[in-house]
């Protein structure tokens, strides 16, 4: 063995780093941008806990964004990655729904689910192909990540920082 790790026996080195090295060239960016959004958003919902959700007026930003999400996990369901992440939910959704631990604590089942939506929406990307449908993609994306650093500017402002 001379003290390697059994699973580094499994992996071939050069496909392992081709396929980090176009998802770092292809979408870092891209996720980093929606990190740093949805990172607020959680900053907002940890201190206001499920304010936005439950206006009617945020449902259809919210329905559009999980929408792209939905086709992302439809148009890359044979990934591995989504496999796992998904893998990963169903028993996160067992643990909570069916045993019903920590049902109540929203901090226990959704912040750390958060990386989940850059990953999804940057393999979407990266499955894109034409030019036009891209720019709209693109479009979108700067679209919801205006209206989440709107919308959570406004909530930190007027219900936390100055509160009646």
């Amino acid at each position: 063995m001379s003290g390697e790790f059994v699973l580094t026996k499994f992996l071939d080195k050069e496909k392992l780093s081709t396929v980090f090295l176009k998802i770092v060239k292809s979408s870092i960016l891209f996720i980093l941008l929606v990190s740093v959004v949805l990172s607020a958003t959680l900053f907002v919902y940890y201190f206001y806990v499920r304010s936005v959700i439950h206006f009617l007026k945020h449902t259809c930003p919210l329905v559009l964004f999980y929408i792209l999400t939905g086709i992302s996990v439809l148009l890359n369901r044979k990934h591995t990655l989504v496999k796992l992440l998904l893998s990963f939910l169903s028993v996160d959704i067992f643990v909570h729904f069916v045993l019903r631990y920590g049902l109540m604590e929203g901090q226990i089942y959704s912040g750390h689910w958060l990386f989940v939506f850059p990953v999804l929406l940057a393999l979407l990307a990266n499955r894109i192909t034409d030019k036009k449908v891209k720019v709209l993609y693109y479009s979108c994306l700067l679209l919801f990540a205006a209206y989440f650093f709107t919308q959570n500017t406004y909530t930190l402002y007027n219900q936390i920082l100055q509160p009646s």
